[in-house]
């Protein structure tokens, strides 16, 4: 799987702007329903940082998320990366 990720410039301080491709198979990658594109799509950990993902159809405001997570259960993979991270540091 390809993540292909773009970092605006922006007047504030943020991260380096640039395009960034991730091409690792150990990318933790998670299926969301597009509203745009009517499609499932795989999004990774560095480019959820800049989308607005609605865990349920009831929470989705279609003005602000173009997202949602296509099962509930699937957010435990991001608390899972948050906890390796706090044991491995």
């Amino acid at each position: 799987m390809l993540e292909v990720c773009l970092v605006p410039r922006t007047s504030a301080a943020s991260q380096y702007p640039g395009i960034y491709l991730f091409t690792t198979v150990a990318r933790l990658m998670r299926p969301v329903w597009n509203y745009t594109c009517k499609s499932v799509e795989m999004i990774g950990t560095f480019e959820q940082v800049y989308l607005n993902v609605a865990i349920t159809d009831a929470d989705a405001q279609q003005s602000v998320c173009s997202r949602v997570l296509i099962a509930e259960t699937i957010t435990s993979s991001s608390v899972y990366c948050d906890v390796v991270l706090l044991i491995t540091i």
